[in-house]
């Protein structure tokens, strides 16, 4: 979906459409410390929190996933869920009508993914700051036809 706005006010206006790279362009990246959880939005050399002082940090392209990140941390401490997956990745791919060998067209990269212990099932996850896009709608689609994924959509705009 492109996303439209006045430019010129209320006598004229032109309409302006937005990519999934001009929204993309918007997120902040952050830094999560993995030791005492801190955010940061330039990538430190240590942390600044004087009690952690640890080097390795976890990089999220936004403020959003590093939200989500920390509410599925959360959840896994309390024994809801495991083996969360940062950026799973799925190929797609389509069979030809003349039949043959499926041919990969792309590439589904994805925000998180999980195992909900209360059933066992798989759960990925796509988060969202702002706006969703044609090809993010797309690709999630062929996720679900081809895997039989349903993507969780989580938004925070």
């Amino acid at each position: 979906m492109t996303k439209r706005h006045n430019t010129r006010g209320r006598a004229g206006y032109r309409l302006k459409t937005q990519s999934g790279r001009d929204v993309g362009a918007r997120a902040k990246p952050v830094w999560r410390c993995n030791g005492c959880g801190a955010w940061h939005e330039v990538k430190p050399v240590q942390c600044i929190d004087t009690e952690c002082g640890r080097m390795d940090f976890q990089h999220f392209a936004s403020k959003s996933e590093a939200k989500q990140f920390s509410e599925l941390l959360l959840r896994k401490a309390a024994g809801e869920i495991t083996d969360i997956v940062i950026q799973p990745s799925f190929e797609l791919a389509v069979t030809p009508v003349a039949g043959g060998q499926p041919v990969i067209i792309g590439r589904a990269n994805l925000d998180f993914s999980y195992t909900r212990l209360a059933d066992g099932a798989r759960v990925v996850v796509e988060v969202k700051g702002a706006a969703d896009t044609d090809l993010s709608r797309w690709k999630r689609k062929h996720l679900e036809v081809q895997f039989g994924i349903v993507v969780e959509v989580i938004s925070y705009g």
